[in-house]
């Protein structure tokens, strides 16, 4: 690991804590490699052994008063690293002894990391797609998982489209053609995922979850679609109090499935009572909206989620779905005045 000694940017900081994610210089943000050395003198207060350690998305190097103490340009990924999703080398740990009152320079030395390289196989999907669909047409029952895993959902990124990967949305309607009875929406049920589905499936518990989002026709439905410029590093918040499910409803726009859709395997009847007209134990959830009864003096979305309740509901039983709704739950914030109001006969 060598180091380029022409530095096309020096900075004086106050302390210790370096955080480069932002605000680099202009030669910093191209495509080719770069490094940096970062200098910093310590006089310990007592003579004892210290532990310095050091973990790197890169080759990196820890100098002690000119001697390498760390270099861990030989291992810059591991699948055992834990942090940066496993770009980061392991924990390289060393105890040294400093004198108090003496002054050391101590020096990290880091290039940016070469890129890591992904074994690539062959696995021939369009013929994987066809042979998919002829074993669910001629299967008596058909489970076909879809969905994103790690490498296409995590931090640090952003989807970039609404669509799945590869040619699954192909998949999806190709096999609702032959099978078109239910699909389930599972989202992320960690390792108890397919335990949790076979449950499902079978009937022994009921897919009773609700849809926490409101999933769109498209992705210029989304308030938040035009306030996004890659030319700009600067997000505009313009959605007002208009988020979410609130969104929709304001702007009359028919979503593909709303906020706090769901299946059941038994029907409910909403009155003032509930009736599980089933045979199999249901978890219902039921959900508690506000609407405006006069014209506030300010905008207000024509339903707001405000509370819900869940409970265990027994075949042919009747439960009673309470929740607690204050002035809280009908006031909005009024910012020429700086309080929190409620609309007459609210």
């Amino acid at each position: 690991m060598k180091l380029e000694r022409n530095a096309s940017m020096v900075e004086h900081l106050p302390s210790s804590n370096l955080v480069c994610y932002h605000d680099l210089s202009p030669e910093l943000t191209t495509e080719e490699r770069y490094s940096f050395p970062a200098r910093k003198l310590i006089i310990p207060k007592t003579s004892e052994a210290y532990r310095l350690f050091l973990f790197s998305c890169g080759p990196g190097k820890l100098i002690l008063d000119g001697k390498a103490i760390v270099d861990i340009e030989r291992e810059w990924w591991s699948i055992m690293s834990f942090l940066f999703m496993s770009y980061d080398s392991p924990e390289e740990q060393l105890d040294v002894t400093l004198e108090a009152g003496r002054s050391y320079e101590l020096v990290l030395e880091s290039p940016s990391r070469e890129p890591k390289p992904h074994n690539l196989t062959y696995v021939g999907m369009l013929e994987r797609e066809e042979e998919a669909i002829e074993l669910v047409r001629t299967s008596d029952v058909a489970i076909v998982v879809i969905g994103r895993d790690q490498d296409r959902e995590m931090e640090t990124s952003d989807m970039a489209s609404m669509d799945l990967p590869g040619r699954s949305n192909e998949l999806i309607f190709a096999v609702a053609k032959t099978r078109s009875r239910l699909f389930f929406n599972v989202w992320y049920q960690g390792q108890k995922q397919g335990n949790s589905l076979a449950d499902v499936l079978l009937g022994t518990a009921p897919p009773c979850g609700k849809l926490p989002i409101t999933s769109p026709h498209r992705i210029e439905d989304i308030r938040s679609f035009n306030n996004h410029f890659e030319e700009t590093d600067v997000v505009h918040y313009g959605e007002n109090i208009y988020l979410r499910y609130k969104r929709y409803d304001h702007c009359k726009i028919d979503p593909l499935f709303p906020f706090g859709s769901g299946c059941s395997y038994t029907t409910f009847e909403y009155t003032n009572l509930r009736l599980n007209t089933n045979m199999l134990e249901e978890t219902g959830r039921i959900e508690f909206y506000v609407s405006p009864v006069s014209r506030p003096r300010l905008g207000r979305p024509p339903k707001e989620l405000k509370g819900w309740d869940k409970a265990l509901v027994h075949p042919g039983e009747t439960v009673i779905a309470r929740t607690t709704l204050d002035k809280v739950s009908v006031s909005y914030r009024d910012n020429s005045v700086q309080k929190w109001m409620v609309a007459g006969n609210a």
